[in-house]
């Protein structure tokens, strides 16, 4: 019955794209081949974001990590309270630098416009889902120190 249900959805979902495509306002075959390159181009900015956003996940973690790390090592420093909080700030600092630098240099690997509607929303949605999975699963555990 939902295999039914699924074929049902994937017949009626066909039917209203190709029914679009037949409509008088993409008549013509240069109106469908535009539709159809611009349906490409959208499938092509969604990939790209996703793959960004698991990127932009995988290295979030590591700062997380290492920001941990940086705050444990400063405590065993001589200097004082304010000395051992502006190293922190500085190395933050750094590493959002870092992050924004491979950030950019991501987007012009994959070859995307980087102000794609698309691109933007995949990318931030994907990195959005898998932090509240690593929560759902226990992963942020280590934050939490």
């Amino acid at each position: 019955m939902a295999r039914e249900a699924a074929e049902n959805c994937a017949r009626y979902a066909n039917a209203s794209v190709f029914s679009d495509l037949g409509r008088s306002e993409l008549g013509n075959d240069h109106q469908r081949s535009e539709y159809i390159s611009g349906a490409l181009s959208n499938v092509g900015h969604a990939a790209a974001g996703i793959a960004h956003g698991g990127v932009d996940y995988a290295v979030n973690q590591c700062c997380h990590v290492t920001c941990i790390a940086c705050t444990i090592g400063s405590d065993d420093m001589d200097d004082s309270w304010e000395e051992r909080r502006s190293f922190q700030e500085a190395f933050g600092w750094s590493q959002s630098a870092h992050v924004d630098s491979l950030s950019g240099y991501i987007v012009k690997r994959l070859g995307v416009d980087p102000n794609n509607k698309v691109y933007q929303n995949c990318c931030s949605y994907t990195t959005t889902a898998l932090e509240v999975g690593s929560v759902v699963a226990g992963g942020y555990r280590t934050s939490l120190l």
